[in-house]
C-alpha cells in the first residue's frame, strides 16, 4: 500500500506537469523582455533627400514643429539625427513584464505611429527645427520582417518532454526518489522559463541562450533516465 508521502509526491508531480503544459500560454516563458529584438517596428530614421523614396514620400508626410513634439519625441528625434547612420531604435519592453528597465509602449511618443508593414503616409513626418526641415520615418514601412521562432522551438523541445517525463513518472508509480527528482527538474524548468525575461534584463545571458541550454539539459536528463532504466532491467 502506498504511503501518504508517496501519494503527495504523485499529486505534486501531476500539478507540476499541468503547470509545465500551461507554460507556453504565458508569453513571457523563455521570451526576451524586449519587443524589438528581431523587427524594426520601433525604428526611427531620417530619410536623406538623395534617397529615391524622398520625393514621393515628403508630400504625404504630416508636418510637425520640433517644439510641438512630446519630450520623448524630441529625445528620439535628437538621437536619430545624432546617430552615424541617421537611424535609432529604442529598447521597448514587452507588456507582460512587471518591471521595465527601458521604455514601455505607453511611454512612446503619441504623435508617431509604430508597427510593421505600415503605409508610408502614416509613418512619415516632416520635422521643422532651427529653420531647417527633414523627413522622419518611424516603424517599418512597406514590408514585414520574419522572426525565427526560437521561443516556441525551445518550449517544444524542453518543456513538453519534461512535462511528459514528470507526468509519466507520477502515473507509473515510480519510487519516491525518482518522483522527487522529476518534480525538482520540473520546478526548475518552470521557474527558469518564467524568469527568463528578467534574467536577460539583469545579465548578459539572452533568452535564446537560456532556451538552447534548457533543451540540452532536458535531453541529457532524458537520455540519462532512459539509460538507467535499461540498466536496471538488465
Amino acid at each position: 500500500m502506498r504511503s501518504n508521502g508517496h501519494r503527495l509526491l504523485q499529486a505534486t508531480a501531476v500539478m507540476i506537469t499541468i503547470a509545465l503544459l500551461l507554460t507556453p500560454l504565458y508569453p513571457g516563458a523563455l521570451a526576451s523582455p524586449y519587443a524589438n529584438g528581431n523587427s524594426y517596428e520601433f525604428r526611427h530614421t531620417v530619410v536623406p533627400e538623395s534617397a529615391a523614396e524622398y520625393n514621393r514620400t515628403v508630400d504625404q508626410a504630416a508636418e510637425y514643429e520640433y517644439s510641438q513634439l512630446s519630450p520623448t519625441g524630441k529625445t528620439f528625434v535628437d538621437r536619430t539625427v545624432a546617430a552615424p547612420d541617421n537611424s535609432y531604435t529604442p529598447t521597448v519592453c514587452r507588456e507582460f513584464l512587471l518591471i521595465c528597465d527601458a521604455y514601455t509602449k505607453s511611454e512612446l511618443p503619441p504623435e508617431f505611429t509604430y508597427g510593421i508593414n505600415l503605409y508610408t503616409s502614416e509613418a512619415s513626418y516632416v520635422i521643422s527645427k532651427n529653420d531647417s526641415q527633414f523627413l522622419f520615418q518611424t516603424g517599418n514601412v512597406g514590408h514585414r520582417t520574419l522572426a525565427f521562432p526560437t521561443r516556441l522551438i525551445s518550449l517544444g523541445f524542453s518543456v513538453f518532454p519534461l512535462a511528459l517525463l514528470v507526468g509519466g513518472t507520477a502515473l507509473t508509480g515510480s519510487s519516491s526518489e525518482r518522483l522527487t527528482r522529476s518534480i525538482g527538474a520540473g520546478m526548475a524548468a518552470l521557474g527558469l522559463s518564467i524568469s527568463t525575461p528578467y534574467i536577460q534584463m539583469i545579465s548578459p545571458i539572452g533568452a535564446s541562450t537560456i532556451g538552447y541550454l534548457m533543451v540540452v539539459a532536458v535531453w541529457a536528463g532524458l537520455i540519462a533516465v532512459a539509460g538507467k532504466s535499461i540498466k536496471d532491467r538488465m
